[in-house]
Order: structure tokens, then C-alpha cells, then sequence
């Protein structure tokens, strides 16, 4: 918990130097990388005047904001990193390593030049991290007052109401991954809380300390499936990317799908990760994939008889904590399929609905690992498998991002169906919660 009132004590010291210069213009930069080596968030400030240093130091406090959210460790090599590319472009000569011995000068600059400037960043981001990079503008002076605010109300929300949870949640992961990835998504959700008044953030930077794993990741040569979209096109990689490159779904020795045993993969699109898995239970065990959008649903089954995975079926199921219909609302996105009760996109069908309980009961099987990707509906697919749970202890690899709370909600109630569950998590793709029995 220490990292955490750190990270808010620095966050309110920079707060307060933003809101006691006399600035013209405050930019929001956020680096987002592709492939996840790096994301950041930072304030540039565009006064020219070095005189009597106020400029200096909101632009100090600024750049100690650059990697807020990393753990301390991996604070120096990625502000190296951005600051070295930075100096080059022009904006400032700063040096990591001496020590108190800090320059800044922050060339004046319209809107026009600030952009062709990132530009130029951009594409030193796109040759080094693959990376996106945004740029907007703040003008309306109640934003800087917003930010304190928020600051107060992710403070309260982080330290007075779960600090106690995640201090304990975080000694009792896995391993030192799990830990440092955990810390490093927990500060991502507090940036987010404070800079954009999100609930939740995505994507997530995974810690520096998985760099080298995700590097060796990407050089593997690896088998891929040849999935089709409604139009009969070949689907582009990238978009399974993470399933098949940063093995999303797997830790590899401690959490995953063996030879042999069978997956409920809820919430399976248009079947990459059900060829996944398909791939990882070979022909003696079995994939149930459940998809309720029934464009997807159709999509999967033909991808499956594309790839020859025998060892699949799909079903045109929501799965739920109860059994029976529900009136949802459902968008065919190719690149989204969410289903959830208060969704705001205007598309109401009545909707079959399965708990993995009554399918376990209904088709006599027994589920060894279940896997879930559902937009917000994680937590009532694990309350309909609660039995399921206590009885078998199936391994578990569920998303943890879509809602503000499912943090610490899914985690408690799976200790609560089974306190004798490990937990392990990993943010190289989306954010994970992994549980097997100790």
C-alpha cells in the first residue's frame, strides 16, 4: 500500500503545481502502445518564459507524472526512454541520471506546431513500440479543478475503501508477475479515474518486467487459424493477436488448458479462442463455445470446420446466473459482441440463457477449465457455476476489466466458492484473473 499513497502524494503535488501557474494552455499526451511495452500520460505546458522558474517547475512536476502508474522500478527506464526521444525532437535537455541538475526549456508552440511535433513522435513510437499516440487540448479551466477532485475521489475509493483488500490480494498472488502486473493496472485505473473520469481502462500496459517475454513472443513462429468475417475475408491477425501472441489465457506451467480436458470458452466470437483451445486439449478433450450473438455464433462453427477443430461445439447461449430468456441487447459488431442487461445499444432480442451448472447437468459433462470474456457479465456467469466450482475447481481465466469493481468482486466470490484457489494475474493483452486449486 506504501506505492499507493507514494503515487497519490505525487499526484496531488502535481495537481497543485498545474493549478498554481499561470498557464496558457495545458496538453494531455497519451501513448498508448499497440503491443504493450509502454503507455503513458503526461502534461506539456507551451510558456516560453524561464525567468523565476514557474514554468520549470510545472514542467518537472509533469514529467514526474510520465510513468505515475509504474512501479517503482520500471519508473526510470521508461522516463529514459521518453525523455531521450523528447530531447531529440527539441523540447527539452533533461538528463535521467544527473542528479538535481535538471534543464527544461519548452519551445513556444500554436496548436499547428505542437502537432507536427507529435507527429514526429509518433513515428519514432510506431519504429520502437508499435504505439499510438493522441494529443488533446485543454482550455476550460474547471478541468484543473476536476482533476483535483477526482484525485480525492479515486484516493478515497483506492486507500480508504479497498486499500486494506488489495494490500492482501497482492501478498497472496502467485507470483512476482502477478504482483507487479496487478500494481501496474491498479495505477492505470487510478490515471484513468483522474485524468479522464473512468471507471475502467483499456488497454493496460503490462509491467517492464514481462518486456523480454512479450519481445520473445513475437519472433516465435507460431500456428495460426484462417478465420473468415461475414463477408468470407480473411480476418486480419491482429485482432486475435493477443490471444495466440501473448497467450492470453495461458500461464504456461501454472494456469492452463491441458491435453485431454475440457473448456467452456464463454464468450468465443467467431472462434479464434476456441481454435485456441482446441489446439491446447488436442482430440481427447473437448471445447463448448458459447456465443449468443447468432451472426458470430455461425461465423464460429464455419471457422471451426475451416480449421478442421473436431473438438468444438458451439452454443447459441448467454451465459448466466440463471436459466431461461432474457430480453438483452446484443450489438453484431464484427468486432464486438456484448451482451448485457443496461447495454445502451438499441438492439433488444430475446436471448436463451444457461447457467454452467444446468449445462453441466443438462449434457453430462464436467468442465476442467472455463475461460470468460463476456463485457461486464463475468461475475453472474460465475455465480451460475458456483456449484460446478465447489464441487470440481475448475481452472479459471476470467477478464477483469470491464466493470469498476470486478477487481476485487470476482476474485472474493471465487475465494468464497473456494478459499482453497490460488490466484495468479497478467496484463499483456487484456487484464486476467487466473485461479487454480494450491
Amino acid at each position: 500500500m506504501e506505492k499507493f499513497l507514494k503515487y497519490f502524494e505525487r499526484l496531488k503535488r502535481a495537481n497543485k503545481a498545474i493549478t498554481d501557474t499561470n498557464h496558457r494552455r495545458l496538453y494531455l499526451v497519451s501513448i498508448d502502445s499497440l503491443n504493450f511495452l509502454a503507455s503513458t500520460k503526461f502534461q506539456v505546458n507551451d510558456q516560453t518564459s524561464l525567468g523565476g522558474g514557474s514554468t520549470c517547475k510545472l514542467f518537472v512536476e509533469a514529467l514526474k507524472m510520465l510513468a505515475l502508474y509504474s512501479p517503482e522500478k520500471e519508473l526510470v527506464a521508461r522516463n529514459d526512454f521518453l525523455l531521450r526521444i523528447f530531447r531529440e525532437l527539441g523540447y527539452f535537455c533533461f538528463s535521467a541520471h544527473e542528479k538535481g541538475q535538471i534543464l527544461v526549456s519548452v519551445p513556444k508552440a500554436d496548436t499547428f506546431e505542437f502537432e507536427e511535433k507529435t507527429s514526429e513522435i509518433v513515428k519514432l513510437f510506431q519504429l520502437q513500440l508499435h504505439s499510438l499516440l493522441s494529443v488533446k487540448e485543454e482550455k476550460n479551466e474547471e478541468f484543473f479543478k476536476a482533476l483535483a477532485e477526482r484525485t480525492a475521489i479515486a484516493e478515497d475509493f483506492f486507500i480508504s475503501q479497498k486499500g486494506e483488500w488489495i494490500s492482501s490480494f497482492i501478498e497472496n498472488l502467485g507470483d512476482e508477475i502477478s504482483k507487479s502486473s496487478f500494481i501496474t493496472y491498479l495505477f492505470q485505473r487510478i490515471q484513468a479515474k483522474v485524468f479522464d473520469n473512468a471507471d475502467i481502462c483499456y488497454p493496460v500496459a503490462p509491467p517492464m518486467v514481462t518486456a523480454k517475454w512479450r519481445l520473445e513472443r513475437e519472433n516465435l513462429k507460431l500456428e495460426l487459424p484462417i478465420l473468415l468475417d461475414e463477408n468470407n475475408q480473411k480476418v486480419n491477425e491482429r485482432h486475435y493477436h493477443c490471444v495466440f501472441v501473448l497467450d492470453q489465457y495461458s500461464i504456461k506451467g501454472e494456469v492452463e488448458a491441458l491435453p485431454g480436458e475440457r473448456v467452456a470458452d464463454v464468450g468465443a466470437f467467431i472462434g479464434d479462442t476456441a481454435y485456441y483451445f482446441s489446439r491446447k486439449v488436442g482430440n481427447l478433450g473437448k471445447v463448448f463455445a458459447f456465443e449468443i450473438s447468432s451472426k458470430s455464433n455461425e461465423l464460429g462453427q464455419r471457422n471451426m470446420l475451416l480449421n478442421n477443430c473436431k473438438n468444438v461445439q458451439f452454443y447459441r447461449y448467454a451465459v448466466f446466473d440463471k436459466v431461461g430468456f432474457l430480453k438483452l441487447s446484443i450489438s453484431e459488431d464484427a468486432s464486438m459482441n456484448s451482451v448485457t442487461e443496461n447495454s445502451e445499444i438499441d438492439n433488444t432480442v430475446e436471448v436463451p440463457t444457461i447457467t454452467i451448472d444446468e449445462f453441466c447437468k443438462r449434457y453430462n459433462e464436467k468442465i476442467d477449465f472455463i475461460k470468460a470474456d463476456i463485457e461486464g457479465s463475468e461475475l453472474a456467469m460465475l455465480r451460475g457455476a458456483s456449484q460446478t466450482i465447489k464441487e470440481t475447481a475448475p481452472k479459471c481465466a476470467i477478464c477483469l476489466y470491464h466493470k469498476r469493481d470486478d477487481f476485487w468482486k470476482i476474485p472474493d466470490y471465487l475465494k468464497f466458492l473456494r478459499p482453497d484457489y490460488k490466484f495468479y494475474f497478467r496484463c499483456e493483452a487484456e487484464p486476467v484473473l487466473f485461479a487454480k486449486l494450491k
